[in-house]
């Protein structure tokens, strides 16, 4: 019970991740604090310190691992064989961000759904495991219970709304690129209330450019 517990924590923490690219996995700025500096000086100073906190992030980068190796291909081909994508994305959208935008949601709730039945598992036979089997238990329990709402669940939410805004700015132009001013629901006929509110508003251009010009005539009277 204890290995089945801490493998379904370390599978499924970064699950959320799996539909994202891998640099958007791991907190960037503490890898990149860990990976740089290690200069002489530097490494006198904050080299303890970054080994302690590259062995803190092992299990999550673990973690991560398993979700972009496995749960990542097992997603990405049960997505193409049942979303049928090929029928709904154009050929200037990118299957990659289609995928990351439709699966990041499930996958992190499939995150969560895991870990509240580990936990319920936990709950359930705790009175079978001896002390030192609870304390690892406990201890991966809210290791990766941090990790998943601390920084998994917010990159995977902060992710899917950069992609939803990059959707719906990408949706306002055609496969030509060029600025699609007046959609008509993508090749729709206007109906006669269409017509009638476009003629009110070309007669109220045309009596404004009157307006225009009889004021410049004017104006040019008053000078000369």
């Amino acid at each position: 019970l204890t290995c089945f517990v801490i493998l379904i924590f370390a599978a499924y923490c970064a699950a959320g991740l799996a539909a994202s690219e891998v640099r958007h996995t791991l907190p960037g700025h503490l890898v990149q604090w860990l990976c740089t500096g290690w200069g002489t000086r530097e490494a006198l100073l904050q080299g303890p310190l970054k080994l302690l906190g590259g062995v803190f992030l092992i299990p999550f980068a673990a973690s991560v691992i398993i979700a972009q190796i496995w749960l990542r291909t097992l997603a990405f081909l049960i997505w193409l064989g049942v979303a049928c994508p090929c029928c709904r994305l154009q050929r200037a959208d990118n299957v990659y961000d289609a995928f990351e935008r439709e699966l990041a949601v499930p996958l992190l709730q499939c995150s969560f759904l895991a870990y509240a039945g580990a936990i319920a598992a936990i709950v359930l036979g705790a009175h079978e495991l001896s002390s030192m089997q609870r304390t690892a238990v406990v201890g991966a329990a809210g290791y990766y219970t941090g990790m998943l709402l601390l920084w998994a669940a917010p990159a995977v939410l902060q992710g899917k709304v950069a992609q939803e805004e990059t959707f719906d700015a990408s949706s306002l132009f055609g496969e030509d690129g060029q600025a699609r001013l007046l959609d008509n629901d993508h090749g729709r006929r206007p109906s006669d209330a269409d017509t009638v509110e476009m003629e009110d508003m070309r007669s109220a251009c045309d009596e404004l450019r009157a307006l225009l010009l009889r004021e410049r005539h004017d104006h040019s009277v008053e000078l000369a």
